[in-house]
């Protein structure tokens, strides 16, 4: 095993890894340094383009757990490789192309462990020590959460472990122990309901899960994690059983968004440290569906009478532009007068879902009936676009309460996600592209898109005759 200084095309400096002529650190860094290690080479050069934050999301140990087993390297090694017998070259900087390790390379890379003289152990071997399953050293392997080298296997691969990843295995059993053992969780309801303003904010900054919450979605966990404090003054997942368990199964929805929010606060304040671990302990599975859910639509027929039992032009332009742009209920209530191009025709929604902005398209009926609104109801460019009887933005479930009532005076079950579905449905039997339909009404995936279709089989019987 050896090191050849090498200058980059920036001018500085690095090493090249070889073993046996054969260069085998197309391994992970922390790998090739844990190999280097082993065989007395005490520093590697290290280069801030290949950072062990970039690994991280591996679960890889970082290099604050190697310097406490007496490893003095400060960060994951910046290598450059050569493959001799196929004579290419290539970098392990990010956005380089990498190259797999061959069967050569990782018969070399065994050979350079086992001549190091350092104790190795079998997946079977490793399991028993941490007393863990087979399967689970073999996945912990795969992904990175212990340091192996890959061993030829016939068509398969099998690993070897080193007894110094076993150690940081179980160094790190310890510090979950001790954890465990210092915490203690908050018992007073008062201060679990104090947290509830601090947990609201940390949604809304994007502390968890990397993205902020809707407005929406933190008022709707608000709600559900006030409720359930205020009854059973502590959340753990015992109370949280209980209270799934005296929830009717049909009421899914509130089954499910009761185990969202109450899973959502716990595990924030498991990483806060503002309770103990063990609450999590036993948890409940997400709850499921008993019968398919419930996906009401509106056939051109029922719009329209909709449409003709409108009482003024406000309730008129809600039916119209709800159905002609499929819009959400919470993006309708944001709009703005400043949002709406009625020149070009053009919607923009500046606050959809997770954040995002699009555009959408107005038809001329939409356009029009919205110029008319606007000469009865006059707003300035910055006010909102609809407001309810007492002049204030319209809410949420004002918009619902409003579309109910018009969809009774035609004896149909009028709501915001059902006209969203029906624009879907009948552009879609229009034979409209399902791309254009996926972007305009802002799903992310177009499974998505497929899902609110709701087109019957006769609907698809009676368009099949016209197939000749």
């Amino acid at each position: 095993m050896s090191f050849r200084p090498r200058v980059d095309m920036s001018g500085r400096g690095f090493y090249d890894f070889h073993t046996y002529g054969v260069f085998c650190t197309s391994l992970p860094g922390a790998l090739a340094q844990l190999v280097a290690r082993l065989n007395g080479i005490e520093k590697v050069r290290s280069s801030n383009l290949l950072c062990s934050t970039s690994f991280r999301h591996r679960n890889l140990p970082q290099p604050s757990q190697f310097q406490k087993l007496g490893n003095n390297f400060g960060a994951f090694p910046y290598i450059d490789y050569v493959d001799e017998h196929n004579k290419r070259e290539t970098h392990t900087m990010r956005g380089k192309r990498r190259i797999s390790p061959t069967s050569k390379q990782l018969q070399n890379s065994k050979n350079a462990l086992m001549n190091s003289g350092a104790a190795c152990y079998t997946v079977a071997e490793a399991a028993q020590i941490l007393d863990k399953s087979i399967q689970t050293i073999t996945n912990w392997c795969k992904t990175g959460r212990i340091q192996a080298l890959p061993v030829p296997f016939g068509l398969k691969v099998t690993w070897q472990i080193p007894q110094i990843s076993i150690e940081l295995i179980k160094q790190q059993e310890k510090v979950k122990e001790a954890r465990k053992n210092s915490f203690t969780p908050i018992k007073d309801t008062e201060k679990q309901l104090d947290l509830l303003p601090v947990f609201d904010k940390a949604c809304l900054n994007g502390v968890i899960g990397g993205r902020s919450f809707s407005e929406r979605t933190i008022e709707v966990n608000h709600y559900y994690i006030d409720k359930f404090l205020n009854k059973y003054g502590v959340a753990n997942s015992k109370t949280l059983k209980q209270e799934l368990a005296d929830i009717h199964p049909e009421l899914f929805a509130k089954r499910e968004k009761t185990w969202t929010a109450l899973r959502c606060f716990m595990k924030w304040m498991v990483d806060e440290g503002f309770a103990d671990v063990r609450i999590l302990e036993g948890f409940p599975d997400k709850p499921k569906r008993h019968k398919p859910p419930k996906r009401t639509s509106l056939t051109e027929e029922q719009l329209d009478q909709m449409e003709a039992a409108c009482k003024n032009i406000y309730e008129k332009t809600v039916v119209i532009v709800l159905s002609q742009t499929g819009i959400r209920s919470g993006e309708f209530c944001n709009l703005r007068c400043e949002d709406i191009d009625l020149e070009n025709r053009v919607l923009y929604i500046r606050k959809a879902k997770w954040g995002k902005t699009r555009k959408v398209a107005l038809t001329r009926k939409a356009a029009e009936t919205l110029q008319a609104y606007l000469e009865e109801h006059p707003r300035k460019p910055k006010d909102r676009m609809f407001l309810n009887s007492l002049d204030k933005p319209l809410h949420r479930d004002g918009l619902i309460n409003r579309l109910r009532r018009i969809g009774q005076r035609v004896g149909v079950h009028a709501h915001p996600h059902a006209m969203r579905r029906a624009f879907v449905t009948i552009n879609i039997a229009k034979g409209r592209s399902i791309v254009d339909i996926q972007v305009l009404c802002g799903h992310t995936r177009i499974s998505t898109t497929r899902e609110y279709c709701q087109t019957t089989n006769d609907d698809a019987v009676s368009r099949m005759k016209d197939w000749d």
